[in-house]
């Protein structure tokens, strides 16, 4: 009998095994001010995260963010600019902001500033590099 359930389990999962594709996710982050006059600046570019429910519903868009980082380097008061579409990204977004960890640049006194960034999520299913190409002409367009 159980080798019977696994033969039924097997014929059931083989052929969605076999029309399974590779789906590329990819999270840009760019600023919305000005470089030189940053205080602030992220102390890891480390990559953000493609969150797995977005990329198993195909949710693709992006969010603006505004936020202040405290005299301590964290970001508080964040806020939602815009977001494409709104309540899927939104969220997602405003958790990826809070992980991000912020360095002084330079010799500049520690004090807080207001920042603006937006992330861009895009997902491709040819390549990593096609999705990055994707996602740089996403940040070209309006996020409103």
């Amino acid at each position: 009998m159980k080798a019977l359930n696994i033969v039924v389990l097997l014929m059931l999962f083989i052929p969605q095994l076999a029309n399974a594709k590779s789906i590329y996710g990819e999270v840009l982050v760019t600023s919305q001010q000005d470089q030189n006059s940053k205080l602030w600046s992220r102390s890891s570019e480390k990559q953000t995260q493609y969150p797995i429910e977005l990329a198993r519903a195909s949710v693709t868009g992006c969010s603006v963010i505004s936020f202040d980082i405290s005299e301590e380097g964290r970001a508080e008061n964040l806020k939602v600019e815009s977001s494409v579409p709104n309540k899927p990204l939104a969220k997602f977004a405003l958790k990826a902001v809070k992980r991000m960890d912020w360095e002084l640049l330079g010799e500049n006194a520690a004090r807080a500033e207001k920042q603006i960034i937006r992330l861009d999520y895009c997902l491709g299913d040819i390549s990593t590099e096609a999705t990055k190409e994707q996602c740089a002409k996403q940040v070209l367009l309006n996020c409103a």
